[in-house]
């Protein structure tokens, strides 16, 4: 009979102090404009990205959710330092590709390190219905955002193909393996009580360098919440990937209507 996980304080140490230091961290990031700074909070994101491997391996219990919070934290770092790069190198407006390709990669290297592919949940829902969630969801969210006048696309502008490819196609899909598909299946399987909730707590926290307001960033846990109902309902990643491109696409068709009227 498999032993049954537990917290201990080991734990709550762990994940306090690193999700203090991950609202930090964003904090400063809503500041920063040089790449000189966005190296040094990439080399932040890395290093509480070790930290977490520590905890890990204190107690392998848990060894599932800290696993998925230090791909988390990777892929941040990681993302950061291609900013960097493609900042130095002129190539800003393609940004967006670069940057999810880097998280794309990362996410399926990672589960084929943990041989976990299927915490991605990558197949056809089972269920109509899910799908149907997904797009009123996306259409719900995408309204309240727009109507709330949360800019949370306004950077996308500066170079409107590459942002719409990386705000239907690349966001979704990227985000989504991450969030919906590798962290929650894996938190739930040792938490199934409280995942949804601490994921999509996480995913909220994530969009704080957006400088959103607090009703937009618990409209975005809310999102999560639905998000991750559809996935359970369809046992498929799809609904809400289409859900997030939904959502994405009319938040920045929006933007559009606001940057030509």
């Amino acid at each position: 009979m498999e032993e049954e996980r537990s917290w201990t304080w080991r734990d709550l140490e762990a994940l306090i102090l690193v999700l203090v230091f991950t609202v930090l961290v964003y904090l400063l990031s809503m500041h920063v404009h040089t790449a000189l700074a966005l190296s040094a909070i990439s080399h932040l994101y890395i290093i509480t990205a070790a930290m977490l491997y520590f905890f890990a391996h204190r107690n392998p219990s848990v060894g599932e959710t800290y696993e998925s919070f230090f791909l988390l934290f990777i892929i941040e770092g990681l993302t950061g330092v291609a900013l960097v790069a493609l900042v130095l190198s002129g190539l800003y407006g393609a940004r967006y590709v670069v940057i999810y390709a880097v998280q794309l990669g990362l996410i399926l290297a990672a589960c084929r390190a943990w041989d976990d592919l299927g915490s991605l949940r990558l197949r056809w829902p089972r269920t109509l219905s899910s799908l149907v969630l997904a797009v009123v969801g996306g259409l719900l969210f995408g309204s309240f955002m727009v109507s709330a006048g949360e800019g949370i696309m306004e950077d996308h502008l500066s170079a409107p193909l590459w942002g719409l490819l990386q705000a239907i196609v690349l966001a979704p899909l990227t985000e989504e393996l991450l969030f919906r598909g590798l962290m929650y299946t894996k938190v739930r399987r040792e938490f199934p009580i409280i995942a949804a909730y601490a994921v999509s707590g996480v995913f909220a926290i994530v969009h704080l360098k957006r400088r959103l307001s607090v009703p937009a960033l618990f409209g975005i846990f809310a999102y999560g919440l639905v998000a991750t109902m559809a996935m359970d309902d369809a046992d498929s990643i799809l609904p809400p990937v289409i859900m997030h491109a939904t959502a994405n696409a009319v938040i920045y068709s929006g933007l559009i209507g606001l940057a030509l009227a």
